[in-house]
């Protein structure tokens, strides 16, 4: 036996019963997400193709790179993102039927509240648009004697 076979042996020995991971064992369905260092990666690329974009606008040099260089971390971030999302869902099955769900829910609220927040945007424009054109529309109706009589009555 080498000293790594020893060594190993002592160390692990008790991993058949899983008795030094048993911390690794959730009671609950639920996934619990490991920290992820592409949120802030994605806030860097974004900041750069921003503030590239900006700064091509103003012709500044070398801001048409930096613009890029954001857009193409966005997209590395993208796919190293989903990459580790679908790794979990199917090499370590984190995502049971709870977290799937949860999941699905989460997708239908979300499409659901942006069809209600462009139906609420969309009807405030056409109410105002419609609003002004029926107020100028009675107002003309209804005062045009009135003011008439005042441009008359001088």
């Amino acid at each position: 036996m080498t000293v790594f076979q020893i060594f190993f042996y002592y160390c692990y020995k008790d991993m058949k019963n899983n008795v030094r991971f048993k911390y690794l064992k959730t009671k609950h369905s639920w996934h619990l997400v490991d920290p992820s260092p592409w949120p802030l990666v994605a806030s860097l690329g974004a900041f750069f193709m921003t503030s590239g974009t900006v700064l091509y606008m103003n012709k500044f040099v070398g801001s048409g790179q930096l613009a890029l260089i954001g857009f193409v971390i966005i997209l590395y971030v993208m796919y190293t993102w989903w990459r580790d999302i679908i790794r979990e869902a199917t090499f370590e099955d984190q995502h049971t039927v709870s977290v799937q769900r949860g999941l699905r829910l989460g997708m239908i609220l979300f499409i659901v509240s942006e069809i209600m927040f462009f139906f609420a945007f969309f009807w405030a424009f056409l109410q105002s648009e419609c609003w002004i054109q029926l107020s100028d529309a009675c107002l003309n109706d209804c005062f045009s004697d009135l003011l008439w009589l005042k441009q008359d009555g001088q």
